[in-house]
Order: structure tokens, then sequence, then C-alpha cells
């Protein structure tokens, strides 16, 4: 049976998702789903371990698929306010480059993790390109 929602959204209970706050983040989509009236456009999926451990807690939203790490309760609010209410993705949190196994440490914040790294590529405000005046 296909579902009716218009996103879904995956948020990785993994063995190593977990102790990075992965059921916090669970609850913290729950929540902000139910707040904002979005429980019939939204399907909210707990997952196994998607091997992609060093971006944990993971975080899928379909259609897309839109690949967010790092997603801590702050983070899931932002996505739920901002994807999933207003169709507009979170750009700042969206990991568009990412290479696994690659060493990638967990930012101390949602600030720290708005920012260019070794490992994988966070898009600045406004995406991949700047135009010119």
């Amino acid at each position: 049976m296909f579902s009716e929602s218009r996103y879904r959204v995956h948020v990785c209970l993994g063995p190593n998702c977990v102790p990075n706050g992965s059921k916090g983040t669970l609850a913290a989509f729950e929540a902000e789903i139910a707040r904002l009236g979005l429980s019939g456009d939204v399907e909210l999926i707990a997952t196994s371990c998607r091997s992609r451990c060093e971006l944990g807690p993971s975080v899928n939203v379909y259609p897309g698929a839109v690949l967010y790490g790092h997603v801590d309760e702050l983070a899931a609010e932002l996505i739920c306010l901002q994807h999933l209410a207003r169709d507009e993705v979170v750009a700042e949190l969206v990991v568009v480059r990412w290479r696994w196994g690659e060493s990638n440490p967990r930012p101390k914040s949602l600030t720290e993790s708005i920012y260019v790294r070794s490992s994988f590529l966070v898009l600045p405000p406004g995406g991949p390109t700047s135009r010119s005046a």
C-alpha cells in the first residue's frame, strides 16, 4: 500500500546514531509535526542503521532524497518548520557530498554545523552558486 503523505522522513536509530541523540531527534520530529498539524502530510519512520554513522543522527526527507546530517532536536524543529511546513529545504543542513567511512567530527551546535568541512559540503544560504550584482 502506498502512503498518501506528502513527505516521508527517515530518522536513523542505528547503534551509532542512538548514542549521538537520534531518539531525541525522533521525539523532536514527532512533537513538532504534531504541533504544526502536519501528521497527515508527513510519514515519520524510525529506521535501522543506514551506514552513515559519521553523520549521525542522519535524516532523509523524501521526495528527494534530501540528506541531513548531525540532526539534533533544534535541527529537527527547523527541518519541520522550513522543509515540511513551507516546502523549503534547509540548505544550511543539507549534506551534498560525503564519502562513506571518512572521519567527520560531530558539530557542537547547529551554528557550528553550518560551514564547509573536509569530508562533506554543506550548502551556504542561497544555494551553491552566488549571483553577481
